[in-house]
Formats: C-alpha cells, structure tokens, sequence
C-alpha cells in the first residue's frame, strides 16, 4: 500500500536516502537511553541512518515531499500508517 508523504511525516518517517528512495523512522521509545548505553552518538538522524530496523522504499516521488533525516531532532514518534 502507498502511503503519502504527510501519513509517513506523521509516522516519524524522514528521508535516509534520496538517491535510493529510502525513509526511516526512530523505532524503539527509548532509543536515547539505548545509544547512551551502546557508546552511540545521541542523535535521530544517526540513529535512523545506522541502527533502525524500520526503512522503506518510498519511491523518488514521494521521497522529495518528505523532509529528509539531516538536522531534524523528531524521535520516537508512534507509527500511525
């Protein structure tokens, strides 16, 4: 199913990859505390970059409505699509 790109901003979902058409989004609540305790930088764009496990491929379309990853703060957000 095709989600548009203000249903998956709503999910938390950012852009990881324009090129490839790639989002992801903040997966797990207490991801702050889990990058604290890994040695891992704490940050929602490092975090959806290197360790989620909930990337899709939303095609370039809808990838260029949707705000990408670099500088955004969102966190955790609950997924809603």
């Amino acid at each position: 199913m095709a989600y548009t790109a203000k249903e998956l901003k709503r999910s938390g979902y950012r852009v990881t990859s324009r090129k490839s058409g790639i989002a992801s989004r903040v997966d797990r609540p207490d991801w702050e505390q889990f990058c604290k305790d890994n040695g891992h930088p704490v940050d929602a764009d490092w975090y959806r970059r290197c360790l989620s496990k909930d990337n899709i491929y939303v095609g370039s379309a809808v990838a260029r409505k949707l705000g990408t990853s670099c500088h955004d703060k969102t966190g955790y957000v609950e997924k809603i699509v």
